[in-house]
């Protein structure tokens, strides 16, 4: 992490907080929005996880995650791995219908977590018009 990190040991789940600094620079006006953009729109690459092997079983920060629609002003930057990625779900989708977890959950916890996963990837998918709903 090149333009934001600003500590030399290793942030392996730096993704959180530059998805804090998106939703943060999509609600303020300028000019920090486009400061803030400025710095992940450099970094964009370093931060998604870009080994699709890594999407459906490893806790990583998945392209669609910043774009989830056309209109993200991330999305020009990593527009083809927002689309593999959301290919990768619909090509990983359980039998069941719900969306495969890349993290640990217990029992209860999964249940919540697949609807709430469920309905976000249904949403990213609806908006890159990858599926109708």
């Amino acid at each position: 992490m090149s333009t934001i990190q600003t500590s030399e040991e290793p942030r392996q789940f730096y993704f959180l907080e530059a998805m804090s600094l998106l939703r943060l620079a999509l609600r303020i006006d300028e000019p920090f929005k486009s400061i803030i953009l400025e710095k992940l729109n450099q970094d964009i690459i370093e931060i998604i996880e870009t080994d699709s092997s890594k999407w459906s079983t490893v806790y990583c920060a998945k392209p669609f995650f910043f774009a989830y629609s056309p209109k993200s002003p991330l999305f020009l930057s990593i527009k083809d791995y927002v689309i593999r990625s959301l290919e990768n779900e619909i090509n990983n989708q359980a039998d069941d219908g719900h969306f495969i977890l890349n993290w640990n959950a217990d029992e209860d916890s999964a249940k919540i977590w697949k609807s709430i996963w469920t309905m976000d990837v249904l949403k990213a998918l609806k908006n890159h018009k990858l599926i109708d709903l």
